[in-house]
């Protein structure tokens, strides 16, 4: 694999498949005979976490075969392909987004293997999956949904982690990921490693591929679920709340970074990796002191749609095509993002601060700009300050002991 320069100023390497990368779910799927290279493309059409959400589906439909006692591989009567829909709503408390997605993951399981989908893609099977919406509203089902992180929040996750026991590494790391995500609306697979004595120089980000400019970070997501042969480009700018600075914590991450430069950017003293599991088991673990069982709805993903949604607040600035850009659900993002310059990327994220910093009404003093304003609760007197002061250098929640 040969560096290519890219216009960006960063030696990135080009995207190249390895029949070694591809999904242990892929070979769960795909069943019909295909050498090496076609393998290698195939797999490669999809993100690795969309394998794997094929894979969920059709377990599900095994599943449903075992319980129903009906045959997995026959092909299945429009009554059967109901029954199914109800069991994954009804039964197994689904909510209709995915149901939605559990059969679109059918049909393309089944279209891969060359088998007959017409029972899957018929009139009735849509209209009994779109009944799962209009169920969903009109009787209430309480579903678990994602929950989507705001500044509150994330101001909140930073004074958990300020008072914690933990190292002043491991606040640092889990600190910068957390800030890192929130402000570039980042999905936690594009930057986080999946393991934590390895990791695949494409599916994370590593320290060569971040570039420190005057006032911002450029940082080049090499393996997005787009799959542009491209690769994404992420700007960070510095936000105005010093607390929860993107700029300033990974800036700080860097100046303790001690490893070479293809090393994760989010890897930890003892040489393991902050993986995605263990980020989501973190903040679970960190909102349980406050919110208890209503913890488990936030993970990596709740970081993603955290400023899209809240710029969507604002009348002035809630243009469909700024939000989709912003968040890169658009197939045009890629043109769209590489193409504009700097400065409107900036101005961009100037509404996201004034989204951002919009004070609440009827409550006098909150919202605005300034530390964090959470006090400790039970820890050792002056804690809390010392640990806001080191958030407005920038330093992380943590307290460095001299």
């Amino acid at each position: 694999m040969e560096p290519v320069e890219s216009d960006t100023g960063l030696n990135m390497l080009q995207i190249q498949s390895n029949s070694s990368e591809i999904p242990n779910s892929f070979d769960n799927l795909v069943k019909i005979e295909l050498n090496d290279k076609s393998r290698s493309l195939l797999s490669a059409a999809y993100a690795n976490s969309t394998w794997k959400s094929m894979d969920s589906a059709l377990k599900s439909l095994k599943k449903f075969s075992e319980v129903n006692n009906v045959d997995f591989n026959a092909n299945w009567s429009q009554s059967t392909v109901n029954d199914y829909i109800s069991w994954l709503f009804f039964d197994k408390n689904l909510s209709s987004d995915s149901v939605q997605a559990y059969i679109a993951h059918i049909k393309t399981v089944k279209k891969l293997n060359g088998e007959d989908i017409s029972t899957w893609d018929s009139f009735v099977t849509k209209t009994v999956v779109k009944g799962t919406k209009s169920k969903q509203i009109t009787e209430k089902i309480p579903k678990q949904t994602r929950k989507v992180m705001t500044l509150s929040l994330l101001k909140l996750l930073g004074h958990e982690i300020a008072t914690s026991d933990w190292s002043n590494d491991s606040k640092r790391v889990v600190w910068a990921a957390a800030c890192t995500l929130f402000f570039g609306s980042l999905r936690g697979g594009e930057i986080l490693a999946k393991f934590e004595n390895s990791f695949n120089h494409w599916e994370v980000l590593t320290w060569e591929k971040v570039k420190f400019l005057e006032n911002s970070i450029l940082l080049m997501v090499s393996l997005p679920k787009s799959r542009n042969k491209e690769g994404d480009f992420i700007d960070l700018f510095e936000f105005s709340d010093k607390s929860c600075c993107p700029v300033r914590c990974l800036s700080a991450l860097k100046k303790h970074h001690k490893g070479n430069e293809k090393e994760p950017v989010f890897k930890f003293e003892n040489g393991k990796n902050l993986t995605m599991k263990q980020f989501n088991t973190t903040i679970r673990s960190l909102f349980s002191k406050r919110f208890g069982a209503l913890s488990v709805g936030y993970s990596c993903h709740s970081f993603r749609p955290a400023i899209p949604s809240c710029v969507a607040k604002l009348p002035d600035s809630n243009t469909k095509d700024e939000i989709k850009w912003w968040g890169r659900w658009d197939s045009e993002c890629y043109s769209k993002y590489t193409r504009l310059k700097l400065v409107q990327r900036k101005h961009l994220f100037d509404k996201v601060c004034t989204s951002l910093l919009i004070r609440p009404t009827g409550v006098p003093g909150r919202g605005g700009l300034g530390p964090a304003r959470v006090r400790c609760q039970g820890g050792p007197p002056g804690r809390d300050q010392q640990d806001q002061g080191r958030l407005h250098r920038g330093e992380g929640p943590c307290s460095e002991q001299q």
